[in-house]
């Protein structure tokens, strides 16, 4: 196996700037009402080193508009959804 040098300074670099990304997320209005138990430090010592593009993030942005537009207007959204993956899987046979 290839010994490959770990610079901790950038490690350090790395680490602070995505600490920074998800404070700098959480502070946007659609977090304005959620209490968080953990810290920005704890999510990202979490987080995988290897970065995958977030290909959820413009359905979560489309529901949260939904939500937005029925709060605003007292509205429901009304929806069969499942529950659980065994919800999915009976679904998924009836179209």
């Amino acid at each position: 196996m290839v010994y490959t040098q770990i610079n901790l300074d950038e490690e350090e670099r790395t680490f602070q700037a995505e600490v920074q990304a998800i404070e700098k997320w959480w502070s946007e209005p659609r977090w304005k009402d959620v209490k968080r138990v953990y810290t920005a430090e704890e999510i990202a010592k979490r987080r995988s080193t290897i970065k995958n593009p977030n290909a959820s993030d413009a359905l979560a942005k489309k529901a949260f508009k939904l939500f937005q537009e029925h709060d605003k207007n007292k509205t429901a959204s009304f929806t069969f959804g499942a529950l659980d993956p065994i919800h999915v899987a009976q679904m998924a046979k009836f179209g």
